[in-house]
């Protein structure tokens, strides 16, 4: 009785899979970004170490839509880079991630909807001081809230932002450099097909 049922179950399962509108929905965007910088610049010490500045970065993205509700998407950004002259040295530091994320859509109409982020990412921060380079990976959470908007079938427009979590970057001894927070304001368009 047991195999009949399961082959009864798969066979009503596929059934009702292929009478349903077919959801699949495969996208590959690009979107520019304002990033929001926060060093703390260990090495230096004391007052001033800590800096916040405002980079342009970019991110590439490509997903694919489960059901209308849920997607997953597979994403790298460049956040850009900040620098500090201290004393005859110079100070500078970049941020990069590589992030896998669902993200849950709620259309307000046919035109407009607001989504939300929540994945992990590997974040990775440089950091450059009086010649050496250090560089660290930190796995992070990445959350995210956007507004999207349909152009055509094709093509969606998007904004969002996006926490990326801190990475600290250490020098060959462990001694901590530099530590890096970034969020990110982005704004894009995604191709569907």
């Amino acid at each position: 009785m047991k195999p009949n049922a399961l082959l009864l179950s798969l066979t009503l399962i596929a059934g009702v899979a292929s009478a349903a509108p077919q959801l699949a929905d495969e996208y590959i965007g690009f979107a520019g970004a304002i990033a929001q910088h926060k060093v703390d610049y260990s090495v230096l010490g004391g007052n001033g170490s800590n800096q916040e500045n405002t980079r342009a970065g970019y991110v590439l993205n490509a997903g694919y839509y489960f059901m209308p509700q849920l997607s997953v998407e597979l994403a790298f950004a460049d956040l850009g880079e900040s620098k500090r002259n201290y004393g005859a040295s110079k100070l500078s530091t970049n941020f990069r991630s590589i992030s896998f994320s669902a993200l849950g859509h709620l259309p307000i109409n046919e035109q407009i909807g607001v989504y939300g982020r929540l994945g992990a990412g590997q974040v990775r921060a440089r950091g450059t001081f009086e010649g050496e380079s250090f560089t660290d990976h930190s796995y992070q959470p990445i959350v995210g809230v956007g507004m999207e908007g349909t152009l055509s079938s094709e093509w969606r427009l998007f904004a969002e932002l996006t926490h990326y979590g801190k990475v600290s970057i250490e020098n060959d001894f462990g001694s901590e450099v530099a530590s890096v927070k970034a969020m990110a304001l982005q704004a894009g368009a995604s191709y569907h097909f």
